[in-house]
């Protein structure tokens, strides 16, 4: 297979190829403030030794509600309403969705449900110890593949009611899906107005779009607090500072404060 140096070059030119679209493409795009948001604290992360995997059924925790309440409060007070709202088909996702709107008083709300926005498929790997997979063997090889390592295999676990086992994703794969949905959603009815857009994810998968905003040579390496708010502003303008603009990564100051404590 390819090694670090081949991939790394092909990842400047995709990314070089893809400035170049994005650019082309703006005069057909709207004007968005895009929330990416991490869901509250679930049960499965009172299991870190473990490779969770989507767990798509996983709840959150009493501490995973009052987050979302918290997050939505702290939104309401600084004059944020959502014109659109999404989420992954995780449970813990949609259910951050609907208390993060609730505490924002936008009352009952369509959320839209989309796979695009689903954590990463840990394929094989799901349910194995952490500490037995991330050994010598994996270390080189994620060293030399970075976001084209592959989970080998289907996760059982992680099928969707009528459909078959996932295969194993890359963060490329996780990058590519996530990228198309979000790109689908600025070509809707060009509007001379700010829409306010949410989408309700997961940490794996918000960082690998974050990736393909920046155009970083690597993984983005940020761990993802539970209701943690990466936001982003897409201007469809001709300008050089024009397209998308990283506002804020990871923001969870609302953890910190006393109605949360």
């Amino acid at each position: 297979g390819e090694g670090a140096d081949q991939l790394a070059e092909r990842l400047m030119l995709f990314d070089m190829e893809q400035s170049s679209r994005e650019r082309e493409a703006r005069p057909q795009r709207r004007h968005v403030r895009l929330f990416l948001i991490q869901h509250g604290e679930s049960q499965t992360e009172l299991q870190p030794e473990l490779i969770a995997g989507r767990a798509n059924l996983a709840q959150l925790t009493a501490a995973g509600k009052q987050q979302a309440t918290t997050l939505g409060a702290r939104l309401r007070a600084a004059g944020v309403r959502f014109d659109e709202v999404f989420s992954s088909p995780a449970v813990r996702a949609r259910k951050t969705a609907k208390l993060v709107c609730a505490a924002m008083g936008m009352g009952k709300v369509q959320i839209g449900v989309s796979e695009a926005a689903l954590a990463l498929c840990q394929g094989g790997w799901t349910g194995k110890q952490r500490a037995q997979l991330y050994g010598g063997q994996f270390q080189e090889e994620s060293e030399r593949l970075g976001i084209f390592l592959r989970a080998p295999g289907v996760a059982s676990s992680d099928a969707l009611p009528g459909q078959s086992a996932p295969r194993g994703e890359s963060q490329w794969d996780v990058e590519c899906r996530f990228s198309q949905f979000v790109d689908s959603l600025l070509h809707v009815r060009p509007s001379q107005q700010v829409q306010t857009i949410a989408i309700f994810s997961h940490g794996d998968a918000i960082r690998s779009f974050v990736r393909r905003v920046l155009g970083a040579s690597r993984a983005v390496h940020s761990e993802m607090r539970n209701t943690g708010v990466t936001e982003l502003e897409y201007v469809p303008g001709a300008g050089s500072t024009d397209g998308w603009r990283l506002e804020r990564l990871n923001d969870a100051a609302h953890l910190e404060s006393p109605s949360y404590r």
